[in-house]
Order: C-alpha cells, then sequence, then structure tokens
C-alpha cells in the first residue's frame, strides 16, 4: 500500500514540475481536447519529445506566455499540458495563429498558414526569415511499415515514426514553392535582367547559400538590393 502511495505522488509530482501554475492557466483562451498518446512505437510524432515552455499567439492577438508545449509533426497539432485538470491537451489548431520558444540557442518561431497543396488545409510552418518573401520549413512525422519488432512490452509491432522536413519560399501573391537550400534554387527565382547582379551580390557577399543562415542572408541581401524573387 505504501508503495501504491508512494509511486502516485511520484506521478503527480512529476507533473506538477512539467506543468504551469493555476493561477496562470485561462481555459477560456487555451481551448482543446484531450489528447491520447499513440501506442509504443519506435520513434516519435513530436518535433521534440521534451516539454518546452513558450508563448502562444490566438487569432484573436492575445499573447499567452510561458505555456508548456510540444508539436506533435505526426498529426500537426500542438500539444499542451492543464495543471487544473492534470491533462494532456491538444489544442484547436483554429484558435492558434503561432506559437514560439528558445531552444539550443535559437529561436523557433511557427505560424499557421493555409496551404494549397495536398493536403489542403491549416498548416504550422517554421519562419526561417520574414521579408517580401518568406522562408518556410515544414516539419513532417510519418508512419511507415517497418520489419517486425518488440515494443518494451514484448508486444510485437511493425510500424515507426520517421522524421523530415521541407523548405518553402513563400510570397502573399504567389503563395507557396517548394525550395532546396541551394544557389542554383534561390537564382532559379529571380528575373533574368537580374540575374547577374545577384550572382555579383552572392560572390561579393562570400555567401554559401548551403544551409539556412547563408540562404536567408542572400535573401535578405537581395531584398536591400532590390532583386525581387517570383515563382
Amino acid at each position: 500500500m505504501k508503495n501504491t502511495i508512494l509511486i502516485i505522488l511520484l506521478f503527480f509530482g512529476a507533473l506538477t514540475l512539467q506543468a504551469q501554475p493555476k493561477e496562470n492557466w485561462d481555459q477560456e483562451k487555451l481551448t482543446g481536447q484531450r489528447y491520447a498518446y499513440h501506442e509504443q512505437l519506435r520513434g516519435s510524432p513530436f518535433l521534440f519529445d521534451d516539454w518546452i515552455n513558450g508563448s502562444v499567439t490566438l487569432v484573436s492577438g492575445e499573447v499567452i506566455e510561458n505555456v508548456p508545449l510540444k508539436y506533435n509533426a505526426y498529426l500537426d497539432e500542438l500539444i499542451t499540458y492543464n495543471p487544473v485538470y492534470f491533462t494532456v491537451i491538444k489544442l484547436d489548431k483554429y484558435t492558434l495563429h503561432r506559437f514560439e520558444f528558445d531552444l539550443f540557442g535559437e529561436h523557433w518561431l511557427f505560424e499557421k498558414r493555409f496551404f494549397p497543396g495536398f493536403p489542403k488545409g491549416d498548416r504550422f510552418f517554421r519562419i526561417l526569415h520574414e521579408g517580401q518573401t518568406d522562408l518556410l520549413c515544414y516539419y513532417k512525422v510519418n508512419l511507415l511499415n517497418t520489419s517486425p519488432y518488440k515494443d518494451q512490452n514484448d508486444v510485437l509491432k511493425n510500424q515507426e515514426f520517421f522524421s523530415g522536413y521541407r523548405y518553402f519560399l513563400f510570397q502573399p501573391e504567389s503563395d507557396f514553392t517548394s525550395v532546396q537550400l541551394r544557389k542554383k534554387s534561390l537564382l532559379r527565382c529571380v528575373k533574368k535582367d537580374d540575374l547577374k547582379q545577384a550572382r555579383q551580390l552572392i560572390r561579393k557577399g562570400n555567401l554559401e547559400l548551403k544551409d539556412v543562415g547563408g540562404f536567408s542572408s542572400g535573401m535578405q541581401l537581395f531584398e536591400e538590393n532590390k532583386i525581387e524573387l517570383k515563382f
């Protein structure tokens, strides 16, 4: 009996450490449904497995700070923890505009945008560069069939989560276009009359357009020199 009570106390104690004080929780502003965790499979449906404190901006413009967050990249849903009812909640996507947090020395900002491709609908994109043209990243976890294996409970399984991502350029008037972080991919979006100047700017700036930092710097340099991207 004592062992049972101790286990219960440890369980709720761990939840309390992950949660925020009850007085900071506003149920009327953060709405959602109870979240059911996936069965034990290899991999993870989350972008990061740990709870991360961040802020959520609602479509109304109101910002709610210091919220425990997990981003489920398999469902493309934002998950939080309700310390009032000791419940994990999948937030109603239609109420959300953006969410953000700091991790690994970086600021992670995600914004909901309507994606006209397949499948059509609202998606959370990480914003890597904001300007006349935005550079976005869409994180996606897929559940795929694999060779049979046994989980922690010795149950036979044949599925595993695999994570991936895609980069997009976005303009309100042109929507989305898929892009790779390469010089050729960026220059493909430059008008023919501006190509010579664009190549000179990249060369003078000694830019390596092979990662997010270099690609974003190239986009910023083009904007400063009135070189528009079209797609």
